[in-house]
């Protein structure tokens, strides 16, 4: 909606905010940035976002000097699971001693099951998982997000200034031939792909070594912008490249040769490192080269 809210963190999966009817002082609340009822409706990686959100408002509550001996991480999901606000939402609320806040439980709590009812319910509950087919985990290419996630993410004025002041950082460190500074604007598992050619290079040593064996090959590469496209997702871009081949790359010896090509280059942004992800490269070379 579009209610006044104190906002405590917000990225492109979720928002955190003051609840306005705090059980304690520094009580708020983790939402979705899509509308969802329950859990059961989110995708699996908003769904552990927006813990891993709360997990760091826990830890922010214990540095912030309120009165905070203990954290709950408390989500209703559903009316008779006490959901009043049929928005999903993860409470996070601190605690301590003497503080009113508690929970009910039913006659029934202090009675232990048996093992076979507990070996009963757990085969009913584990033939009602949809297991997901995960994808080949013997890829060369890392794994990304599903689409649907990407289609979902939120811009913001903020998200798109940062987004492209890193770009721009990355430029200029490219023009200048400037790897450290190449290397601060990429989260540490960035992952450097080449679809067309099958080659990955992953993490800052590895996208050092693309950038080191690139620049050796052709020491004076030139990359003429045509397009860019800037949003939430990352950037793409469509250059021109000229540069001289002086030196071997992607297996391919040195010819001396003046060449010409054009890339596309998509640059994924991490949200949660607020750094790029890599880059992945697709080349496109003259009919008779």
């Amino acid at each position: 909606g579009e209610r006044p809210a104190s906002i405590v963190y917000q990225d492109e999966r979720c928002t955190a905010f003051m609840d306005i009817r705090p059980v304690n002082p520094g009580h708020m609340l983790v939402i979705p940035n899509y509308h969802a009822d329950n859990m059961t409706e989110l995708d699996e990686n908003t769904a552990g976002h927006m813990f891993q959100v709360g997990k760091r408002l826990d830890q922010a509550l214990r540095d912030s000097g309120l009165k905070c001996e203990g954290v709950n991480l408390f989500l209703a999901d559903g009316r008779s699971a006490g959901q009043e606000v049929m928005h999903t939402h993860l409470h996070v609320l601190p605690r301590y001693q003497g503080d009113g806040f508690g929970f009910r439980f039913g006659p029934s709590y202090m009675r232990s099951a048996t093992r076979s009812e507990l070996d009963a319910i757990s085969q009913k509950v584990h033939s009602a998982m949809k297991i997901e087919t995960r994808p080949n985990e013997s890829s060369t290419e890392p794994q990304h997000p599903n689409v649907h996630q990407q289609i979902r993410r939120r811009v913001t004025p903020e998200l798109y200034q940062r987004i492209r002041r890193e770009w721009m950082a990355h430029s200029i460190a490219e023009d200048r031939r400037d790897i450290p500074g190449l290397m601060a604007t990429l989260a540490e598992d960035c992952a450097y792909v080449m679809p067309q050619f099958g080659q990955v290079w992953r993490g800052h040593e590895g996208a050092t070594r693309f950038y080191t064996e690139l620049l050796t090959a052709f020491p004076d590469i030139h990359f003429d912008l045509q397009n860019i496209v800037i949003g939430p997702q990352g950037v793409c871009e469509e250059a021109h490249v000229t540069g001289t081949h002086k030196n071997r790359w992607l297996d391919q010896p040195a010819t001396g040769e003046r060449v010409e090509f054009d890339v596309i280059i998509f640059f994924p942004w991490n949200a949660e490192r607020e750094k790029f992800a890599g880059e992945r490269v697709y080349t496109f070379f003259p009919p008779d080269t």
